[in-house]
């Protein structure tokens, strides 16, 4: 799966979140879990592990800290829900900060494999 299908697949997941995530709000203001966060930030992180995030460094170590908070939410959300709510969304902000940075990191190999390419041709030549 290549980064645009991963984005595709996020913007689909992400989409119907969304748009119900006007229902959660709701669910703050009662004292419980925003469940919509809770999905849109469970789809960043596994679309961050599908971008690569995990290969790059900077990206890894965001999509770590997404996964603590994630966790750390879930271990909260019932004594908690308002600091959960936001773990949830400072991890949703890390994933998706590590895909940006896989996605980066991913560029960055590309560019530097073309000058390569180039500097080799321009050897073969001269």
């Amino acid at each position: 799966m290549n980064i645009d299908q991963v984005r595709q697949l996020l913007r689909g997941a992400l989409t119907p979140v969304a748009a119900t995530s006007l229902i959660g709000l709701g669910a703050c203001a009662t004292g419980s879990v925003n469940q919509a966060q809770m999905t849109e930030t469970q789809a960043a992180i596994r679309g961050a592990q599908e971008v690569g995030a995990d290969d790059a460094p900077q990206a890894a170590l965001h999509l770590q800290y997404a996964k603590e908070q994630l966790a750390d939410a879930e271990t909260i959300a019932d004594d908690d829900p308002e600091r959960a709510n936001r773990l949830l969304m400072r991890a949703e902000s890390d994933a998706e900060l590590a895909i940006a940075l896989a996605e980066e990191a991913e560029l960055r190999t590309e560019a530097e494999e073309t000058r390569n390419r180039i500097r080799e041709e321009r050897e073969q030549h001269l």
